[in-house]
């Protein structure tokens, strides 16, 4: 999903995926479909949803197909995957109108995004869908387009960036847009790619607070608001006169930003030539494609403050594999990436091999009385402990509550080696008292807690 969305209303019964953290964590491979993914319009590549549905495009863009519970199923004729999101809905490219559609299960049918009045009837492509079906993408047209757009309920409008070369890439549930933009020459400079985000109707120069980059783009946000830019951080020297002038400037290497609000960090790389992040989850786990020191391109996890080599993690099922590139990973820590083997490349699933999850002996709630929705005093602080640490991956915990008047998170993730994991609670305000059933479950353990929420009084 371009911009990694975490799903809040989703129930997996029986089933879990551990988070990410990856110093020992293994997966198990299963193939997807043969082939290179391709590059149609603007990069697509395979992505995933939080229900392990993977969207893609046979080798070549000859066609779209959908990959769920082990079935590859080739999308209509004449249409390609462009994105998932995690109720299942699909962004797909119509060859025949050339414009973007939205398709959901059993994708017979298809609901057209629009399209902008000032741009023609063709080629406006989907780059990124969030759960409540909204889009975004670019609007290809002479003269006074290419135009960024939003589409919803089949609306179609122009948003933010200046022809002719703005492009959105991802969108998260907030509606919150990251993507990139030709920033024009200067005297000082010459023109390039800027990464840049849009919230509220704000462009904002997300390499203002990384003065040295050159070509850089914004390519996946989460519900998190964290997203990733691929930079190119070099500084060049000029003389104009007299005077010497510094300025950013193309070099050799790439390096994968991870923003967090408007401060970054460099992840590196599997070795010295930097590399390229292509997706992320709610926790703020990145994948990508990093060269290693031996000169191999490889298949990178970025998670804890570390990038690790996905080949070094792989269980049996993914003997006599390697993992070239990785496109995309969900909130339960599947990836989808590029692996080759002696029979060529396929696309394919990485799923973290399950490990014994702790016990959860206890859930606090401090204060356990609150009263509803005023300020600081409706609030609460709900803490989950394990019987022992967390393993390699962590422990995601699904949270819920018994009544709406109490507001949880779907799930939280202990950290490898912690026992406990904090999260909110929000109240909304009620006429008399009410008790609140919160629960903290995995797939074998259960505890519960009660929040009572109060009102406020004459």
């Amino acid at each position: 999903m371009s911009g990694r969305q975490f799903v809040r209303s989703m129930v997996i019964v029986g089933l879990l995926w551990l988070g990410v953290e990856a110093q020992a964590q293994q997966y198990n491979l299963t193939t997807v479909t043969a082939g290179f993914p391709g590059q149609v319009l603007l990069d697509t590549v395979p992505r995933i949803n939080n229900g392990g549905q993977v969207i893609g495009n046979f080798p070549g863009g000859s066609a779209g197909y959908v990959f769920t519970g082990g079935v590859l199923t080739q999308l209509p004729s004449g249409f390609l995957g462009l994105d998932i999101n995690n109720h299942g809905a699909i962004a797909m490219f119509s060859e025949a109108s050339g414009t973007s559609v939205i398709s959901l299960p059993p994708y017979t049918t298809q609901t057209s995004m629009g399209n902008l009045p000032s741009c023609i009837l063709a080629d406006s492509a989907a780059t990124g869908l969030n759960d409540s079906g909204a889009a975004v993408g670019i609007a290809e047209a002479p003269s006074t387009c290419p135009l960024p757009f939003f589409s919803f309920n089949g609306q179609m409008t122009a948003m933010g960036g200046t022809p002719p070369n703005a492009k959105w890439m991802a969108i998260n549930n907030s509606n919150q847009v990251v993507g990139y933009e030709l920033f024009p020459a200067t005297s000082t400079a010459p023109a390039a790619n800027r990464a840049v985000q849009l919230i509220n109707g704000t462009l904002t120069d997300l390499d203002s607070a990384n003065a040295s980059a050159y070509d850089s783009e914004a390519m996946a946000i989460n519900d998190a608001g964290q997203f990733i830019v691929n930079s190119n951080e070099t500084l060049c020297t000029k003389r104009v006169g007299l005077k010497l002038i510094t300025f950013p400037c193309r070099g050799a290497i790439t390096y994968p930003l991870l923003y967090t609000r408007s401060t970054y960090t460099n992840m590196g790389g599997l070795g010295t030539a930097g590399g390229t992040a292509s997706g992320i989850n709610f926790w703020g786990d990145v994948v990508g494609t990093s060269q290693t020191t031996s000169g191999f391109v490889h298949g990178f996890l970025y998670s804890g403050g570390s990038m690790t080599d996905l080949n070094s993690h792989l269980a049996s099922s993914g003997n006599g594999w390697t993992i070239e590139q990785a496109f995309d990973i969900n909130d339960f820590g599947q990836i989808v990436a590029l692996a080759a083997n002696s029979n060529g490349a396929s696309v394919v699933l990485l799923s973290p091999v399950s490990v014994a999850v702790p016990a959860i002996t206890s859930l606090t709630l401090n204060p356990a009385t609150v009263q509803g929705g005023i300020g600081i005093k409706g609030m609460s602080n709900g803490m989950v402990t394990l019987a022992s640490a967390a393993p390699a991956g962590g422990v995601v915990v699904f949270l819920s509550s018994s009544s709406g008047v109490a507001h949880v998170p779907s799930m939280i993730r202990v950290s490898a080696g912690s026992t406990t994991a904090n999260f909110a609670i929000t109240t909304t305000s009620v006429v008399s008292s009410v008790n609140v059933k919160i629960t903290a479950a995995t797939a074998s353990w259960s505890q519960t807690a009660i929040l009572t929420v109060t009102s406020v009084g004459p």
